[in-house]
């Protein structure tokens, strides 16, 4: 009978995390009269032997970096989103969710929201900060294993859960169209590349609104001038001088970068900004 009540009861969900397990352990030992003498090691003896089955992330070295339990059908990206708390789909594998790219991505992209105080920066800017901080690539990115499939984690600005919206199954949350544009701006090597925010931009217009990309990038407030590099994607997309003159009054003070270490650049006068010449 003891045994019926806890599948019952797991089979709600489909993916735990230890502290999930524990909890339960806690909260319906009493409830389902389990054992006095029964630790929490051996509940999870029990779980495993109804079906609850371990996985696990491991690291770039290949040790277990987080453990989960699934039981019975699972999502990959339910599984990823538990790495961290809030954590959240991003990046190309939301640019995949949102219909915004016909390619799919091997990798799973997930981000975490840093805390006010982790993600604050200096505002004080100038252009050398600026040429020497592009002109050598980005901080790598954590990189796990789940299954043989590579997750890629990031560590994201803080913005209140700006955009982060429930995905229609419930089980995970993820970017919506315009926060998605803005991170893939802000991290292209983590949206496919350069090239591929740019045809984001060009074959999907229509499907995003320039108004809410830049309520969204005053919300984050980044150092950076990336309203130059929106700027640029939207007017190689076809847009004209009133969605434009959104960025562009927003002013133009520095020489801005497209993307990061790039070898040989091409210049837009109009966004002050250095661009790969392949886009020419």
């Amino acid at each position: 009978m003891t045994e019926k009540k806890i599948v019952s009861f797991i089979s709600k969900s489909s993916v735990y995390t230890v502290s999930d397990l524990r909890k339960i352990f806690k909260d319906k030992r009493k409830e389902w009269s389990l054992p006095d003498n029964m630790n929490f090691q051996s509940f999870l003896s029990v779980l495993k032997d109804t079906g609850l089955t371990e996985r696990r992330f491991l690291d770039y070295n290949g040790m277990p970096f987080k453990t989960l339990y699934t039981w019975g059908d699972f999502d990959s990206f339910e599984c990823a989103c538990r790495l961290y708390k809030n954590a959240y789909l991003s990046h190309h594998t939301a640019l995949f969710l949102n219909d915004l790219t016909e390619q799919i991505p091997k990798t799973i992209y997930v981000s975490y929201e840093l805390s006010k105080k982790a993600g604050a920066m200096d505002k004080t800017l100038s252009q050398k900060d600026i040429d020497r901080s592009f002109a050598k690539p980005s901080r790598e990115p954590q990189s796990l294993s789940f299954l043989r499939q590579e997750v890629v984690v990031h560590a994201s600005k803080y913005s209140g859960n700006t955009g982060i919206v429930p995905h229609g199954t419930g089980n995970f949350s993820f970017t919506d169209t315009e926060r998605t544009m803005l991170d893939s701006v802000v991290r292209p090597e983590l949206s496919g590349g350069v090239f591929n925010v740019l045809n984001v931009f060009t074959e999907s217009r229509g499907k995003y609104s320039p108004e809410k990309l830049r309520s969204y990038l005053l919300k984050l407030d980044y150092t950076y001038p990336y309203h130059q590099t929106i700027g640029f994607y939207l007017e190689r997309a076809g847009f004209g001088n009133k969605e434009l003159s959104m960025f562009k009054d927003m002013g133009i003070k520095y020489k801005f970068y497209l993307d990061r270490d790039i070898i040989s650049g091409s210049f837009s006068e109009k966004w002050n900004l250095v661009y790969p010449f392949e886009l020419d």
